[in-house]
């Protein structure tokens, strides 16, 4: 049965290098505060947060990280990685094979344009 354990703190877009929308969220704590990237806020990085560009939508529209907030994937994302462990740690002592396999599917490299954990063909 599939474990929803992570939330959205709000829906945003991040892209890489080859132009590609992929989803994104800002992490927050259990009671919902966004938790602030000490990094960027703190200048220990060499970007700011004008250098780190998030998008609202898949058309490219800009939106601001005002509040240095930190930026992780999704939380559909995090809940697929998340049901996949939790499958892989079942089958490791019954399916060996299987166990393997859905690890390899799970952190296959890279074969194109973009992250392969986004792709769903």
């Amino acid at each position: 049965m599939a474990q929803n354990m992570f939330t959205s703190s709000g829906n945003l877009f991040v892209r890489d290098k080859s132009g590609r929308y992929y989803p994104a969220t800002f992490l927050a704590d259990a009671n919902g505060n966004k938790i602030v990237d000490t990094v960027l806020s703190g200048n220990l990085s060499p970007h700011s947060s004008d250098d780190l560009t998030l998008y609202a939508d898949q058309a490219g529209t800009v939106m601001p990280n005002s509040g240095d907030y930190l930026v992780v994937p999704s939380a559909d994302f995090m809940n697929t990685i998340y049901n996949r462990g939790k499958a892989y740690g079942g089958l490791l002592s019954v399916d060996p094979d299987g166990a393997n396999n859905l690890l390899l599917t799970t952190f296959a490299p890279k074969v194109g344009y973009g992250d392969a954990q986004y792709q769903s063909d």
